[in-house]
């Protein structure tokens, strides 16, 4: 009896100790606020004057383009200084509504010309081409505020509006990839992907395209390549057909695979084959470069300098009593840094919102031997994209520390590392409203850091590969 009375008491000590732990992880840490998604519709808080009975025009242009392409957006037939409402709305793939709105003044012609004028108020602040598009918000609120367009396209409305009244509107259709791409699912020779190119009669310059630790196939990205003139291959290397269901001692004889197995496509230039990681899959993308000097460029997103280790909460592994390193060759385990626990981790156990960041802090100082990457063993140009707000891992330190080590090292080849001022760890390559990772982990960045980076992410890598890869 005394004995499980004893247990009992000693089951309590040790839930009232964890509770307190997460306690004082708040108390040292303090929340980190998510994102606000409420929408209040700032044309129902302006003085309206003037007359609104003239006749007006809108132009949005192109109709129909992809969703990481501009839209100018061009009104006129007002009085000059007359404030005018612009408003934008679509619906996602679920069936939800998004929209925003912003307030103009008429410059001395009467005109509004959004790619040269900031509005006056409304959902977003100064000039911005595509600013009315990424600041959407749910009309509605939504449990999971994250938009997803339909696979087939969706249409967004523009319209122009006073006083309560719509002037004009237009509909625009934003696509997430061209119509005419040739697709080819591939689950062969250790490879599972999905591959879009342009029918063309010439070989491609061809990109190999590695997601983070969202696993899967990232599909849409293969598809935004082969859109802008690239062969593109997008694979999945875990949680996907024929791979571990996690993130953990994955072979980099995978990412080999893929590359033969794209050298070896009547549609691709061997000789004009670039490789991208984003987040967990930079690695992987490094590491690769590293094994294949014929690779002709190298993107890596958000990336780390060094290994991580893997994604296995379910038990530890070998290699001392810590998690499994995520990546192997040759059937040994790669030197990593674990990962796998912080106060932060913590805090999210606790339903707190978490930045991880403080859980690749050890590593980032003081990295296991040999697990930094030797990037400078790579015969490529390389392009380095972060935020200097990234809370999901210290992706903008990582990449000064790459410089660095190219620099030491005197690498020959170009490097580019651009810094996305005050963003997080996902900015979207298409102007639609930022991620934000729900749940427990956010990702940082704020929403118009986010929204605003879009342009500069997306076309950075466009340039890249343009001037490497020779389209």
């Amino acid at each position: 009896m005394l004995r499980k009375i004893f247990r009992g008491c000693l089951v309590f000590i040790v839930i009232l100790l964890v509770a307190l732990s997460g306690l004082v992880a708040v108390a040292i840490f303090g929340a980190t606020s998510d994102w606000d998604w409420s929408w209040e519709d700032p044309l129902t808080q302006v003085s309206w004057s003037g007359d609104y009975s003239g006749s007006y025009s809108l132009s949005a242009e192109p109709a129909t383009a992809l969703a990481s392409d501009p839209v100018t957006i061009n009104a006129s037939g007002f009085s000059p200084g007359q404030p005018v409402g612009i408003r934008v709305k679509t619906t996602d793939e679920n069936g939800n509504g998004w929209e925003s709105a912003a307030v103009f003044e008429a410059d001395g012609s009467g005109t509004i010309d959004v790619s040269s004028q900031a509005p006056v108020s409304g959902a977003y602040d100064g000039v911005d081409p595509m600013g009315l598009f990424w600041s959407m918000r749910p009309s509605e609120p939504l449990e999971e505020s994250l938009f997803i367009g339909d696979d087939a396209g969706y249409e967004v409305t523009i319209s122009l509006e006073a006083d309560g009244q719509t002037l004009q509107e237009q509909v625009v259709t934003r696509l997430k990839r061209s119509p005419d791409l040739v697709r080819e699912d591939v689950l062969e020779g250790g490879v599972t992907g999905v591959f879009y190119y342009p029918e063309q009669s010439e070989p491609l310059p061809t990109i190999l395209i590695l997601g983070g630790s969202e696993g899967g196939i990232p599909e849409d990205a293969a598809g935004l390549w082969a859109s802008h003139g690239y062969a593109a291959l997008a694979i999945g290397y875990f949680a996907a057909d024929g791979k571990p269901d996690i993130l953990s001692e994955i072979p980099l004889e995978t990412f080999d695979d893929a590359l033969a197995w794209l050298s070896a496509h009547p549609a691709v230039d061997a000789d004009r084959i670039a490789i991208s990681g984003t987040s967990r899959g930079s690695e992987a993308a490094l590491l690769t470069a590293v094994a294949h000097p014929e690779l002709a460029a190298v993107i890596a997103v958000v990336p780390s300098s060094m290994v991580w280790s893997g994604f296995d909460f379910a038990g530890r592994g070998q290699n001392e009593g810590r998690v499994p390193s995520a990546w192997t060759r040759n059937g040994e385990q790669l030197p990593s840094n674990d990962n796998s626990f912080s106060m932060e981790t913590l805090r999210s156990l606790f339903g707190q919102p978490s930045k991880l960041t403080g859980t690749f802090e050890a590593g980032l100082n003081s990295p296991i031997e040999g697990s930094v990457i030797p990037v400078e063993e790579i015969e490529a140009p390389i392009l380095l994209i972060s935020g200097t707000d990234d809370m999901l891992w210290p992706s903008h330190e990582f990449a000064l520390q790459i410089v660095d080590r190219l620099e030491a090292n005197g690498f020959s080849h170009p490097v580019e590392n651009v810094v996305l001022e005050g963003t997080g760890h996902a900015v979207r390559a298409t102007y639609e409203p930022p991620v934000f990772i729900g749940g427990t982990i956010v990702v940082g960045g704020s929403r118009e850091a986010n929204g605003k980076a879009t342009g500069q992410n997306w076309q950075s890598r466009v340039d890249f590969l343009d001037e490497h890869l020779g389209r």
